[in-house]
C-alpha cells in the first residue's frame, strides 16, 4: 500500500479469494479511516478471483461512497476482466489497464527505469502501485 495525499494506491498479486480477503480486507479498511478521495486496486498480477474477491471490491466501493471517494482497478488478465464483466463490475468502478502516466513520473522504480512488469514469486497479497488508461484502450495488444 501506498498513500499519496488522499489517493491509495494497493496492488493484488496471486489469487483473490477467501483466504486473501481474510489477509487483507481489515488492513485496508483500517487505512480508508484516514481521508482517502480515490483508491486505485491494481490486480494486473492476480491469476484468480472468486466471489469474495468480488464481495471484497464491492465493499470497499461502498466505503469510499460514503465519503465521496471513488475507486478505480487496473486489470489485464483476460481471466479476471471476463469475472468481472460478467458479474457487472465495470458499471460500477472503472476498469483501466495501466497506471497513468504521471503515476510513473512521479514514483520512478528504483534502478530509475519504468515501474511495471510481474514480481517473481509470492502466494498473493498486497504490493504498493498507481492508478491508469481504460482496459478495452489497449494499444499493440492482441
Amino acid at each position: 500500500m501506498r498513500r499519496d495525499g488522499e489517493r491509495l494506491t494497493v496492488e493484488l498479486h496471486g489469487e483473490l479469494d477467501v483466504a486473501m480477503v481474510l489477509d487483507i480486507e481489515d488492513p485496508l479498511l483500517q487505512e480508508l479511516r484516514l481521508p482517502t478521495a480515490e483508491l486505485v486496486l491494481d490486480i494486473r498480477l492476480l491469476t484468480f478471483v472468486d466471489c469474495s474477491g468480488i464481495a471484497l471490491i464491492e465493499r470497499l466501493r461502498a466505503r469510499l461512497g460514503l465519503t465521496d471517494g471513488r475507486m478505480v482497478l487496473i486489470c489485464t488478465d483476460p481471466f479476471v476482466l471476463r469475472i468481472l464483466t460478467y458479474l457487472g463490475v465495470p458499471d460500477s468502478v472503472p476498469v483501466l489497464a495501466s497506471p497513468p502516466y504521471d503515476a510513473y513520473r512521479a514514483h520512478p522504480s528504483a534502478d530509475g527505469g519504468p515501474r511495471g512488469g510481474r514480481p517473481a514469486g509470492g502466494r498473493g497479497g498486497i504490493r504498493g502501485a498507481q492508478g491508469g488508461r481504460p482496459a478495452g484502450d489497449r494499444k499493440g495488444s492482441s
